[in-house]
């Protein structure tokens, strides 16, 4: 470090009265102060950060089942650090149930054998009842989707589950929020669920539905998908 003089060069003069110069007509100097418009078009939009809306009738239709006891569990995890590890545990057990044994080695959460075993049952007890009710074909997991919406704004996000069907595709989401009202929780996802099925469905895929796994509940709400 060098310690620069505080002297003004010889060919400064303090007193010399400043020309007004021509401000540029491009530039930083050239914005002219202004109100934001109120609507802006976003380059891009992430589903999960959509606004929940009011029950209505795109969402009044809603079937709700019933798969197992739910899920009550007993960690020394944050809500989101749980949320990331029940979705692992869908993830990985509703692929590769035999991986259980594996589990806190894949999420990096060890919460005993006791209540792995009972997750797994729960998972077991999900894939059971969309088997049967859905006549499952194919089932896609952790499915990065990408597609542009109506005002040309990009849409990224990653669909928990997509299973493949006979007639088409539903698109399933797994939430670990403690809801007393499933319908009224279902509403607060719907946006973000509805611009997955729109995504899928600009690829030529037909989607039927769009639902919700409610983890601890062991419930699923499910609505039929309207283009």
């Amino acid at each position: 470090i060098i310690q620069g003089g505080s002297d003004l060069p010889a060919d400064v003069d303090l007193d010399a009265i400043p020309i007004a110069k021509r401000l540029p007509t491009a530039g930083h100097r050239a914005i002219k102060p202004a109100l934001v418009p109120e609507a802006l078009t976003p380059d891009s939009v992430a589903p999960s950060a959509l606004k929940a809306i009011e029950v209505t009738e795109s969402v009044s239709d809603l079937i709700i089942e019933k798969y197992s006891d739910g899920l009550d569990i007993q960690a020394d995890l944050t809500p989101s650090a749980l949320g990331t590890f029940l979705h692992r545990c869908f993830e990985v057990l509703g692929e590769k149930p035999e991986l259980v044994g594996r589990l806190p080695t894949i999420t990096g959460v060890d919460i005993g054998e006791e209540m792995t075993q009972i997750i797994a049952a729960s998972v077991l007890n999900f894939e059971n009842w969309l088997n049967t009710y859905f006549a499952v074909r194919s089932a896609t997991r952790e499915l990065p989707l990408l597609a542009l919406d109506d005002n040309g704004s990009v849409l990224s996000g990653t669909a928990d589950l997509v299973v493949e069907t006979n007639e088409g595709f539903w698109i399933i989401d797994h939430k670990s929020d403690q809801v007393d009202n499933p319908r009224v929780a279902f509403a607060y996802y719907f946006s973000q669920l509805n611009l997955y099925a729109k995504a899928l469905n600009s690829t030529g895929s037909t989607v039927l539905g769009i639902g919700i796994n409610w983890i601890r509940r062991g419930e699923l709400t499910f609505s039929e998908f309207k283009c």
